[in-house]
């Protein structure tokens, strides 16, 4: 293959994690042509639903799905936390390049734990919305949709007292002044795959496969893959109030899970440790559901 057509969302962020996956692509590959076309999705038309309204994350991907089924599209890059667990046996899904931090912030005058009773925090998260409701009781949460600088302007003109963000976009927009706090993963757990930019292609593309392949990171994929194992263990979606994190390092998987009712009233919080990958999505599986996440995520 020397010419490739990569499909992208057309929000800023959007369009720098496009630009980012070209140029790790044509370092591997000098001599490939890449194309790169925006597209504004559903989600990116409809700002005033919460997303579990209008057809959960999938809604960010399905142009650009449609895009590489008709074949005027290579490959999609998303974010991975976008891309349900569940994709169609016609695309593959695979992580790419080394990971962001996946840690949620707070963005505002002051910090998070600090604001005064009542104050109104924005975001579009079910999860964020349930821990913020379990870990800072103090807050009221209102829906705030719309791309990054679209939150940072509301909040700016008052509409917030504060945001939810992802670390991850503000660092890539070069942003990441505007944090007030980093959100500590142990507890305000983070989306399965937040941080790590996703490439889908055709399944039967093999070209498209050998180039994504020579941008992966082991270690990303590997951590990913727990994640959205266990999101998947637990039929797990957008109308869920579940965060996943885990990090592979010196060859041992630490893992971080969080399950919450929609009112964010009751919580379990899990912590593992183990060396085989495998193993620990089964036990953390089978452990969560012992513990009643079922209970909470289908109340």
């Amino acid at each position: 293959m020397t010419r490739l057509v990569l499909v992208s969302r057309k929000s800023e962020l959007a369009m720098w994690q496009s630009l980012h996956v070209r140029d790790l692509l044509q370092k591997e590959h000098p001599n490939l042509q890449i194309e790169v076309v925006g597209v504004t999705t559903k989600g990116d038309r409809n700002l005033e639903s919460r997303l579990e309204a209008i057809g959960g994350k999938g809604v960010f991907i399905t142009e650009l799905e449609q895009m590489l089924g008709e074949l005027k599209a290579d490959i999609a890059v998303h974010s991975m936390k976008d891309v349900p667990v569940s994709v169609s046996p016609q695309f593959s899904v695979c992580s790419v390049g080394e990971r962001e931090d996946p840690a949620d912030c707070f963005v505002g005058n002051q910090r998070l734990e600090e604001l005064p009773l009542q104050s109104i925090v924005g975001t579009a998260s079910l999860r964020r919305k349930a821990l913020l409701a379990h870990l800072f009781k103090r807050t009221n949460v209102e829906v705030a949709r719309g791309n990054v600088q679209t939150r940072l302007k509301k909040l700016d003109d008052k509409v917030f007292d504060g945001l939810i963000l992802a670390s991850a976009g503000l660092h890539r927009l070069g942003l990441q002044a505007r944090i007030q706090n980093r959100l500590d993963p142990s507890r305000f757990v983070p989306s399965a795959g937040q941080g790590v930019l996703a490439v889908q292609y055709r399944s039967d593309d093999r070209s498209a496969h050998e180039l994504v392949s020579s941008i992966q990171c082991s270690v990303v994929e590997d951590s990913v893959t727990v994640e959205r194992s266990i999101v998947a263990g637990l039929g797990g979606d957008c109308s869920m109030a579940l965060g996943v994190n885990c990090t592979l390092s010196s060859g041992v998987y630490q893992l971080f899970c969080a399950v919450l009712n929609k009112q964010g009233t009751r919580a379990i919080f899990l912590r593992k440790c183990d060396q085989s990958s495998t193993q620990l999505i089964e036990t953390s599986v089978e452990e969560l559901h012992k513990m009643g996440a079922m209970d909470l995520l289908n109340e």
